[in-house]
């Protein structure tokens, strides 16, 4: 039968390698003149309908960070990074927007 211990454990290690590889792949793309270089952050989420990562920083800020994928720095200004004062300016500027666009 299914062991539901050992799925779950194998289901927490590809959510470890997965978070991991997003960690690292913003490692490689931040240039020192990002506002991120250098923080503290947790990543907290990640969008499913898209390439965007989300971070809680240090001092309870979120940033929402459009990963190119490319596997080295980044020029000036990339990644794309939105950064927010806390969940409810997230949600209200961030979330919300992607709701009304999915219900037009």
């Amino acid at each position: 039968g299914f062991d539901h211990e050992q799925g779950d454990a194998k289901a927490l290690e590809m959510e470890e390698k997965s978070i991991h590889s997003l960690i690292n792949e913003l490692n490689k793309e931040l240039p020192k003149s990002h506002p991120l270089y250098n923080e503290s952050y947790e990543l907290i989420a990640r969008k499913t309908n898209n390439d965007d990562i989300v971070l809680e920083l240090e001092n309870g800020n979120l940033a929402v960070v459009h990963l190119t994928w490319k596997s080295k720095t980044e020029i000036d200004g990339y990644p794309i990074t939105r950064i927010y004062e806390n969940k409810i300016d997230f949600w209200n500027r961030e979330m919300k927007q992607n709701i009304i666009e999915f219900e037009e």
